[in-house]
């Protein structure tokens, strides 16, 4: 029996098929692909976006720091009040003048491979930049966009003795070291964040002399 005439319209038809099936798979794959790179893209937008939210919230700016007492025995200084005046970022949320934390970190002076000694408190005391800065009535709130100013006292802590003797003096704390370099952090209470300023103090330190 002969085979009859070809259908070429038929076969034409038929490959046409294929390939509108082969199109339409590789544009949903494709599709797909699109659509997990776009949903991956927001995704690290948004983290971003937090990131720098958080980086933005934790931002303390230090406009002025500097020596307003010394108090001396013999060549060492035990104590010392810094007037610091600061700003929160633009962005922050308001905090409760409790909710800021200061912490001033130094060498540890008996071993320094012993913990760092510290002293540390919040802006209960806080004032505006008209006040003096040591008045705990003053304010009740930290607000972005307007300026503080904090009276940090700063002494020698009998209660930071690695070895418990609570009846020696000058264990602890940090008061004012000539030629040393101190940290100043701010936190946010509760939520980690944390900013990071140097005082730096001179050869000879002595009152009126800038820190930041």
């Amino acid at each position: 029996m002969m085979a009859g005439p070809r259908d070429d319209q038929g076969v034409a038809g038929l490959n046409a098929m294929i390939m509108f099936i082969a199109l339409t798979l590789a544009g949903s794959i494709i599709a797909t692909i699109i659509i997990s790179s776009m949903v991956e893209v927001v995704r690290e937008s948004k983290a971003d976006a937090q990131k720098s939210q958080f980086a933005l919230y934790g931002k303390v700016m230090v406009i002025d720091a500097h020596v307003t007492m010394l108090e001396v025995e013999g060549d060492e200084i035990e104590e010392a009040l810094i007037s610091v005046t600061i700003e929160l970022s633009p962005g922050s949320t308001i905090l409760q003048d409790q909710q800021l934390i200061w912490t001033v970190i130094c060498p540890n002076e008996v071993n320094n491979n012993d913990g760092r000694w510290s002293n540390n408190g919040n802006f209960e005391a806080a004032t505006d930049v008209t006040g003096n800065g040591d008045n705990p009535s003053a304010i009740d709130e930290i607000r972005p966009g307007k300026t503080y100013k904090l009276i940090i006292h700063l002494f020698h802590d009998n209660g930071d003795n690695t070895d418990g003797d609570a009846s020696m003096v000058g264990t602890g704390g940090c008061p004012p070291n000539a030629g040393e370099k101190h940290t100043l952090l701010f936190t946010f209470e509760g939520s980690g964040l944390t900013s990071f300023w140097e005082l730096g103090y001179g050869v000879n330190v002595r009152q009126g002399d800038q820190l930041i």
